[in-house]
């Protein structure tokens, strides 16, 4: 009998562990719209197969990729999608860096770069 309970505690373990782990990475995809007059470029973020509930953090960095030019916190996904746009940006390439956490835990994170152009 101490067997089988040992075994079913290691079973429950695992569940437990696989259950944390196999959650699964959210999709980022960064689109930028040119500046045409001063400062009027555009930064939008989609985010997909995040988890419902779940708390992003969306942070946007100068040209340089160490400044962090402003932090939008606490945004709550209301389904598997969420979106953002940075608006009122000059020409330049940025880095984009999002966290997603559950329960106060960060589940995912990712960071890419977005390059507005220049057509003014």
């Amino acid at each position: 009998m101490k067997i089988k309970k040992k075994l079913l505690f290691v079973l429950l373990l695992l569940c437990a562990a696989f259950t944390v782990c196999a959650q699964p990475q959210f999709i980022m995809t960064l689109s930028a719209k040119p500046e045409t007059c001063q400062n009027n470029g555009k930064i939008t973020v989609d985010i997909s197969n995040t988890h419902r509930g779940a708390v992003l953090s969306i942070d946007l960095f100068d040209k340089t990729g160490t400044a962090l030019l402003i932090n939008v916190p606490n945004q709550t996904a209301e389904g598997n999608s969420f979106s953002y746009t940075f608006d009122a940006k000059s020409h330049g390439t940025y880095t984009v860096k999002v966290i997603e956490e559950i329960g106060g835990n960060v589940t995912n994170e990712e960071a890419g770069t977005a390059t507005i152009e220049n057509k003014i």
